[in-house]
């Protein structure tokens, strides 16, 4: 784990790489491992993230506990709601999540990217897959596209936390 991680976030993080190198087809190869501790998930959440079908808010510094346990379940987490508007009491609608760790690292396999190789992301989110890229691969030889001006900015500070700076554009990825 990366500096100023501490322990309630290694262990939940060590807990998570042991069921993603129990549960996936073949464990994470030396490379996405080493990615995958140098880039820690919940470095990459909002304070606030919604959770189950009720998109129910978990705040951080109210509820730690469960604010961990959803950043390290093997699950994918809501991070904004309706494009980042407060709802008030209307309709919650999901607009941007951070994926299951399983379908982030079974992606990252299929992609089969070797050292030199330039990605190009299109929906950077939170940014933690393209932490996990730049880690790999180098800073720059990762772009990542982020639509959402407030979600480009965010991906760009928690890239930075990390230590990462792959490049961010804020536009629409469409052709």
């Amino acid at each position: 784990m990366t500096a100023g991680t501490g322990a309630a976030e290694q262990a939940a993080a060590s807990g998570l790489l042991s069921r993603l190198n129990e549960t996936l087809p073949q464990p994470l190869t030396p490379e996405w491992e080493a990615a995958y501790k140098g880039v820690p998930r919940h470095r990459f959440l909002p304070e606030t993230v919604w959770l189950g079908d009720q998109l129910a808010p978990c705040d951080r510094r109210e509820s730690p506990g469960d604010w961990l346990r959803a950043a390290y379940a093997d699950d994918p987490v809501v991070t904004q709601i309706n494009d980042g508007a407060d709802p008030g009491d209307d309709e919650r609608w999901p607009s941007c999540s951070a994926s299951a760790p399983d379908i982030v690292f079974r992606m990252l396999h299929m992609l089969d990217v070797q050292s030199g190789d330039r990605v190009l992301e299109i929906g950077t989110g939170t940014g933690w897959n393209a932490g996990l890229l730049a880690h790999r691969l180098g800073s720059d030889l990762v772009t990542t596209v982020e639509v959402d001006p407030a979600l480009a900015d965010q991906a760009t500070a928690n890239l930075k936390a990390a230590g990462l700076a792959p490049r961010v554009i804020t536009g629409d990825g469409a052709p």
